[in-house]
């Protein structure tokens, strides 16, 4: 009996301790996720900016895309 008592304490302090150490990996996974926004909102800004340069790039070869082409149809 007294055995039996021991072996269902041990089994609810086991359990006891791997939802601890369950909670322990989502707080650790929690920490690394917050520890890398500030990193991918950056990269989110810098992806942006590129964005807006290749937009500026391609405006500015269509307008010399248009020029040649008012040129080649002037001759």
């Amino acid at each position: 009996m007294a055995n039996k008592l021991l072996s269902r304490q041990t089994e609810r302090i086991q359990q006891g301790v791997e939802h601890i150490n369950t909670q322990r990996r989502r707080i650790d996974n929690l920490e690394d996720e917050v520890k890398r926004l500030p990193m991918d909102y950056v990269l989110k800004v810098d992806f942006l900016h590129e964005i807006t340069e290749m937009h500026s790039n391609f405006r500015q070869i269509n307008n010399k895309l248009d020029k040649l082409i008012e040129k080649l149809l002037a001759k």
